[in-house]
């Protein structure tokens, strides 16, 4: 998954200005586990401190990836109880 950032002056599909970050740049970041989550969370907050990402996009962007580490938490955690109920019907306690 990619964070692109566009400039303030792009439009949207209604082609009514489009929201976006202020910056011009592409920052490519994994986003496939929970791990990959905190890790560009911690990025991003990086870009903040060092005054590359406005504070109002970092928020919008760590809203985002909670909610997509949220998800993958949900399906690892019924992942794994598919499991568990797989090993009680094989007798496994």
């Amino acid at each position: 998954m990619s964070l692109v950032e566009q400039p303030a002056n792009s439009q949207n599909a209604w082609g009514k200005p489009a929201a976006t970050p202020s910056a011009k740049k592409v920052v490519r970041l994994p986003l496939e586990t929970t791990r990959d989550c905190s890790r560009a969370l911690a990025k991003l907050i990086r870009r903040t401190l060092a005054g590359d990402m406005e504070t109002a996009d970092l928020s919008r962007f760590a809203n985002a990836i909670m909610l997509l580490s949220r998800i993958i938490e949900g399906g690892d955690l019924a992942a794994m109880n598919a499991r568990l109920d797989e090993l009680e019907k094989r007798g496994f306690h």
